[in-house]
């Protein structure tokens, strides 16, 4: 059977059989999460001296028997502890997990298996074989993330082996808060700071948000911590463009795309307001965000989350980013390599059309573009993985900055001023199908 490199693998996950290639390790930690194996390489670089060889790897990568029964042999087999992070449940990585928990079993290997979100799930966690509590908490540190918790994490993995002392227990973050990007010039007073506030650093921006938190669920009061400035442009910067994205690009350092924007929002007399959420369903969050946009007066938002927060074939009755009545316009971070895209017929990959074309059009968002693509980095030889960044594409990133500059200006300007075009469609056939809709359902 061909066998292609792990290295040469789609980003968007790999249906043929691949060799990862990487050596055995005592600790083998597997996550669908490319955000988190990034924060978990850039933890144990840190980390330095001697430590319990890790290795990292993408279970998707593993989608094909062979590739799973070829890992299970050269990897796994020599394991002291292994750790599986499975998003979507054990159905989404069936045979794998079988076969893993059957190795597991016979060797008495030290075996956690977690979901791969903020939800804990008794029933997956009964396939590993170590104590509940014990993985419980180790999906505490990497739920939590950051920099401190991912460190803590693989800590905690050689305590569960014998190799390291207890580490400290995991710090709550807050599931909501303000980003500070790493453009940005010395801070001066904005309309959203608040006396109190602490910063925790997590890659190379900053995340702004509230002193650590008892309960990570309840993010602060956007009075309460300590929102970015406006970063000025070269003209007076008067309308808030805020930037909504997932705060797990936060915790794991890949927040280039949001730099990116903020940066030509920036140069575009904008002033960027970027915030990072877990999830726009969750009530405390959507809370924070409809304090912050009301409070910025936001002009517009740009929305790099996914989904849809309305149900399909329900009156729409409005989200927390459409409260202000403002543009809001869907921002992609592709989940495919540029290459992939570029090669496509379809450009983005059919999961990506589904998360941020079709849902979000469901909330009526305005589509732009994808700003991004998957970028699989250097080799990193501690854990044996080449770490996957979003790349921003520069043409992509000024153009959704023009978008929101265009539209901000137009909801400036006075009725009379604006210009009203209808494009209707005239299907070749005849004239007498002008405007008729066809397939939008």
């Amino acid at each position: 059977m061909h066998l292609l490199k792990g290295q040469a693998r789609a980003l968007s996950g790999a249906a043929e059989p691949v060799d990862l290639e990487q050596t055995p390790g005592d600790i083998v930690i597997l996550s669908a999460a490319d955000t988190e194996i990034a924060g978990l390489a850039a933890a144990r670089r840190a980390l330095g001296g001697k430590f319990p060889s890790v290795r990292l790897a993408n279970w998707m990568q593993l989608a094909h028997p062979y590739s799973v029964d070829l890992y299970v042999e050269q990897v796994l087999a020599h394991a002291r502890l292994v750790v599986i992070r499975l998003l979507g449940g054990a159905s989404y990585w069936r045979y794998g997990l079988d076969e893993t928990v059957r190795l597991c079993r016979a060797n008495r290997t030290r075996l956690v298996v977690m979901p791969g979100d903020a939800a804990w799930d008794d029933s997956l966690a009964a396939e590993g074989i170590v104590p509940a509590p014990e993985a419980r908490r180790l999906w505490s540190y990497l739920v939590e993330g950051g920099s401190q918790n991912l460190a803590n994490a693989l800590r905690y993995c050689a305590h569960l082996i014998g190799e390291s002392g207890e580490p400290a227990p995991p710090e709550s973050l807050p599931s909501a808060g303000f980003y500070t990007p790493t453009h940005a010039a010395a801070r001066e007073p904005s309309p959203l700071e608040g006396e109190g506030g602490s910063r925790s650093h997590s890659g190379e921006g900053e995340l702004c948000g509230s002193a650590v938190l008892a309960d990570r669920e309840t993010p602060p009061h956007p009075s309460a911590s300590r929102a970015p400035s406006p970063s000025r442009g070269e003209g007076k910067c008067s309308s808030v463009a805020a930037i909504v994205f997932y705060r797990a690009l936060a915790q794991a350092g890949q927040t280039e795309p949001v730099d990116a924007l903020c940066r030509a929002l920036a140069e575009r007399g904008l002033s960027p307001l970027p915030m990072f959420v877990s999830s726009l369903k969750a009530t405390a969050d959507a809370a924070f965000v409809d304090a912050a946009l009301t409070d910025a007066d936001a002009a517009i938002v740009l929305n790099a989350t996914a989904f849809a927060l309305s149900q399909p074939g329900q009156a729409f009755a409005g989200t927390v980013l459409d409260r202000l009545d403002r543009p809001v316009l869907q921002v992609m971070f592709a989940g495919v390599s540029e290459a992939e895209w570029a090669a496509s017929s379809r450009g983005l990959s059919p999961m990506d059309l589904t998360m941020n074309v079709v849902l979000p059009e469901v909330d009526g968002r305005i589509v732009s573009r994808a700003v991004s693509f998957k970028e699989a980095g250097e080799f990193d030889p501690l854990t044996e993985c080449r770490p996957v960044r979003y790349k921003p594409k520069p043409d992509r990133i000024d153009f959704v900055a023009e978008l929101a500059s265009r539209w901000a200006k137009l909801r400036a300007a006075s009725n009379a001023e604006k210009r009203v075009a209808i494009v209707l469609a005239n299907y070749p056939n005849r004239d007498g199908r002008l405007a008729n809709g066809v397939g939008l359902d």
